[in-house]
């Protein structure tokens, strides 16, 4: 099952405003194997699809998404 993770990433500072942008980490993205058409090779297609991770970021408006099918543990 996928996890979800949030990086915080370094405080922008104009005058007297402070964002702080911050990036959504999502790993052990589940993988499923689809046969294709060419010559009976079989290609990778992720259970999150990168049109998902734009939605995803437009949503919670994060700087950006980070997909991987591996742990990844975000270390402050």
């Amino acid at each position: 099952m996928a996890r979800i993770q949030i990086l915080e990433l370094p405080s922008e500072v104009v005058g007297e405003y402070v964002r702080t942008p911050f990036a959504i980490v999502i790993d052990q993205v589940e993988t499923e194997q689809i046969p294709t058409s060419i010559h009976g090779v079989s290609s990778t297609e992720y259970s999150i699809s990168r049109a998902d991770s734009e939605g995803i970021k437009a949503a919670t408006g994060a700087g950006g998404v980070i997909l991987s099918t591996t742990t990844l543990d975000v270390v402050l």
